[in-house]
C-alpha cells in the first residue's frame, strides 16, 4: 500500500504563468512608483508651504510652484499608465508591453530627478 501525503484543509495555489508573474510584476511596481510619486508630492507641498510661511525669495517660490505642477503631471502620467497596463487587450501585446515597461522606467527617472530637485531647492531656499 502507498502511503500519500494527506493536506487538510489546504489547497494548492497553481503555479503563475510567466505572463502572469509579469503582470503581477508590473502591477507591484506600478504602486511603488505611484506610492513614491505621493511622497514626493507631499514634499514639494511642504516645501511650498515653508517657503510661503518664511518669505522666501519669490523666484525660489515660484521654482517650488512650478515643481507642483510638474508632481501632478506625473502623477497624472503614472495613473493613466496604470490604468493602460490593466488594459487586457494590451496583455496580449508582448512588443507593446515591453514599450511601455520602457516608458514606465522613464517616469520613475522622471519621478526621481523630481525629487533630488525638491531637496536641491530645500537646500537652496534654507529649509
Amino acid at each position: 500500500m502507498l502511503a500519500l501525503p494527506v493536506l487538510v484543509g489546504a489547497q494548492q495555489r497553481p503555479t503563475p504563468l510567466p505572463h502572469q508573474q509579469h503582470q503581477m510584476t508590473r502591477m507591484q511596481q506600478m504602486q511603488e512608483t505611484m506610492a513614491h510619486m505621493e511622497r514626493v508630492m507631499g514634499q514639494v507641498r511642504q516645501l511650498n508651504h515653508w517657503m510661503q510661511q518664511h518669505q522666501v525669495q519669490p523666484g525660489f517660490q515660484e521654482m517650488g510652484r512650478a515643481m507642483e505642477q510638474v508632481c501632478e503631471r506625473l502623477r497624472q502620467m503614472t495613473g493613466q499608465m496604470d490604468q493602460l497596463h490593466r488594459d487586457p487587450a494590451l496583455q496580449r501585446d508582448q512588443d507593446r508591453l515591453r514599450e511601455m515597461d520602457r516608458l514606465h522606467d522613464r517616469l520613475r527617472d522622471m519621478i526621481r530627478e523630481l525629487d533630488e530637485a525638491q531637496q536641491a531647492l530645500r537646500k537652496v531656499a534654507g529649509g
